[in-house]
């Protein structure tokens, strides 16, 4: 497996990846993502991704990830947080890794490797999680990130309400 930052060629893959997400909803309505109320267009996924690497060619965006095989296994992206001037050493990480890949370490594997990619960009990285996903959280934990925030109730699905957990470290931090 390998480690390297999103490319063009991935398109497909990524895609794919993306679109699964709401496909887990269906049995895993814990999912801690943010998903819209429609699965992305083909046209919606390609624009996002054309952002995403011109995000990476602007040195705006690190985005890496997981690839065995030509298949896509997870990916990581940490984003500005905002256009404010203020915010700009702020980075928000958005990650996923394929469900039936989950438990192997690929996700600490992209992770550290991701953040290390943050260095001179970003000062500090933050994340949201729910607080039932419980993997997650010993990743995020084992990987420096510290509780900042906890929002109760702040997701729901159907009649399903999930708490929020805000998460962040500073990225010159260690593991």
């Amino acid at each position: 497996m390998e480690i390297r930052t999103l490319t063009w060629s991935d398109f497909e893959e990524w895609s794919s990846l993306q679109g699964s997400r709401y496909a887990e909803l269906g049995s895993n309505p814990e999912l801690g993502l943010y998903t819209e109320l429609q699965p992305p267009s083909p046209t919606d996924l390609a624009n996002y991704f054309a952002g995403v690497m011109a995000g990476i060619l602007e040195n705006r965006i690190v985005c890496n990830v997981a690839v065995d095989g030509g298949r896509v296994l997870g990916h990581a992206s940490i984003f500005p947080v905002g256009d404010h001037r203020e915010k700009r050493h702020i980075g928000s990480l958005g990650m996923v890794v394929r469900p039936e890949h989950r438990g192997r370490g690929i996700g600490r594997r992209l992770l550290s490797k991701t953040l290390e990619d943050c260095v001179g960009k970003y000062e500090i990285v933050e994340l949201t999680v729910t607080s039932t996903n419980a993997p997650a959280l010993r990743l995020y934990r084992a990987l420096g990130f510290v509780e900042r925030g906890h929002l109760p109730r702040s997701f729901k699905r159907g009649e399903l309400y999930l708490d929020e957990i805000i998460m962040s470290r500073p990225v010159a931090s260690s593991r």
